[in-house]
């Protein structure tokens, strides 16, 4: 055998070659040539494939494809007005969706603020963060944290070691400063002179601290993942959304007799009294449907509500908490596919809901239903010629249900 094993270094660059191959390959499935709007989501991703094989490139072997290929999209015009070329659209999308080491680093520090303790080890994607100190302090709503974490990239095994401080301000108020390793001592002085500046209330100075003790880049909440942001906004917005929910609430329940007026002279709602409406009945009706136990007369009621009323409903989410309630309920019924009420549940629950949002994803339980067909029903089957009235009501419901799934018995 000839060759020499691989050091760890050498792997990395080994891997990142295989990856930049990848990615390459990526570049000329058919999302790239099929469709001719840059700004479609097919172009852009294709873009976002030679986005990352420029990037291993220009890290591999120091060699910058990017101007070029700038070069080339600005001579590529779009059909839309928001951007004249192609050039515009990579700025706009592609560039600032580019991940690197570094960048890891910081949506790992400024996740850090919103967990109550730091895990020795977490994992998000295709990369893991080993925190190796990490020290939190608070001051009422405000927060600061100093860390040092080794970043690994679980396709290449390259890892990367960051220094990381983050001041957090309360709401959207969220800033970063990353950069490489510094030396222990570093670390520990500027560590000491943030919290010291951080206990004595002064945030203009920790902020100062931060730009000039960590050298290297600042991150605010824009630079989390896309995931990490929704779920943090989401979190940031909950006390607005019980402010809002609160004050349509009280908007459609005090003039629900007037809105059933109108609608009974044939007048559409006004705007200011339609969107309060369905804001409430869209979020009465998902939680009606998540309840543990579905309220089925409760679920009716609330349709029926929206049809007198003419309202719209938000029927993608709806499709969405449909879908999922009828696949929990099927997973049930087909480990106990002789229970009766849950088969009733299931076939009465799914009426109600084609009512309301016709388009679902009903695959697992008409999957199920073949198997409960092929399985219970020839015995449910003969019971009920047997005359036995549960078994006769069962397949009663089976046949309703087949209908509402729009399958034929076997």
């Amino acid at each position: 055998a000839t060759g020499r094993e691989l050091n760890h270094d050498d792997k990395v660059t080994f891997l990142k070659l295989l990856e930049m191959q990848r990615n390459g390959l990526l570049m000329y499935t058919s999302c790239g040539w099929f469709f001719d709007n840059l700004c479609g989501i097919e172009a852009v991703q294709v873009m976002m494939y030679a986005a990352r094989a420029m990037q291993l490139c220009h890290e591999i072997q120091s060699w910058n494809l990017e101007p070029e290929f700038k070069g080339m999209l600005q001579n590529a015009p779009t059909d839309t007005r928001h951007f004249t070329n192609g050039r515009e659209v990579y700025e706009a999308y592609v560039e600032p969706a580019r991940i690197d080491l570094h960048r890891v680093g910081a949506h790992f520090a400024l996740s850090s603020v919103f967990e109550e303790s730091a895990e020795e080890k977490t994992d998000i994607y295709c990369y893991s963060a080993s925190i190796e100190d990490f020290e939190r302090v608070e001051a009422g709503v405000q927060i600061l944290t100093t860390s040092r974490t080794k970043i690994h990239s679980n396709i290449t095994l390259e890892e990367y070691a960051v220094d990381s401080a983050v001041l957090y301000l309360g709401d959207h108020h969220l800033f970063a400063s990353v950069q490489g390793r510094m030396t222990d001592e570093q670390f520990k002085r500027n560590r000491q002179d943030l919290s010291k500046a951080f206990r004595k209330g002064d945030s203009n100075e920790v902020m100062r601290l931060m730009n000039t003790a960590f050298s290297g880049k600042n991150y605010s909440l824009t630079h989390l993942f896309k995931d990490q942001q929704r779920q943090i906004l989401n979190d940031l917005l909950e006390s607005t959304w019980e402010e809002i929910e609160s004050s349509f609430r009280h908007i459609y329940e005090h003039n629900y007799a007037i809105m059933q007026m109108i609608r009974n002279m044939n007048m559409p709602l006004p705007k200011a009294l339609s969107a309060p409406a369905e804001f409430i009945l869209n979020q009465d009706i998902c939680a009606a449907i998540q309840a543990d136990e579905i309220d089925l007369h409760r679920l009716r009621d609330l349709a029926d509500e929206a049809e007198q009323l003419s309202l719209s409903l938000d029927k993608e989410r709806l499709s969405f908490e449909g879908s999922r309630k009828i696949d929990r309920l099927t997973s049930q019924w087909r480990d106990n596919p002789d229970v009766l009420d849950l088969l009733a549940t299931i076939e009465k629950g799914l009426e109600i809901l084609r009512m309301l949002t016709p388009e679902m994803d009903l695959q697992h339980a008409q999957n199920v239903f073949f198997t409960v067909a092929r399985g219970k029903y020839p015995e449910m089957r003969r019971k009920a010629e047997a005359a036995d009235e549960k078994a006769a009501r069962w397949v009663e419901h089976f046949g309703h249900l087949a209908q509402r799934l729009g399958l034929a018995i076997p």
